[in-house]
């Protein structure tokens, strides 16, 4: 029986399982952390990072980052942060967790 509305995989399309942290081989370390935040870019350039507290606020941010590895120092008290990694091709959003 032929059903013009049945749905036919040829392969073609792709599906999305989960969520990769580590796209573009950017890594946020070590997580948890006592503040002290080292973020491997993974060879990205022209990168802006944010972090970003549980309420929406950027707490810090710094643009045009092109080192290899960038240093945060957190100075909030302990909880759930959001570090922010972008360019103009990607974005990426880490959970951080401060001590």
């Amino acid at each position: 029986n032929y059903n013009p509305l049945a749905n036919v995989d040829d392969g073609s399309c792709e599906y999305v399982t989960g969520i990769n942290e580590t796209l573009n081989n950017v890594s946020v370390y070590p997580n948890p952390t006592n503040g002290n935040v080292t973020v491997d870019l993974g060879g990205l350039t022209d990168v802006s990072i944010k972090v970003i507290n549980l309420i929406g606020e950027v707490i810090y941010e710094d643009h045009k980052i092109s080192n290899s590895t960038y240093n945060i120092y957190i100075e909030e008290s302990a909880g759930i942060y959001f570090v922010e990694i972008s360019n103009e091709n990607i974005k990426e959003v880490v959970k951080l967790l401060v001590k």
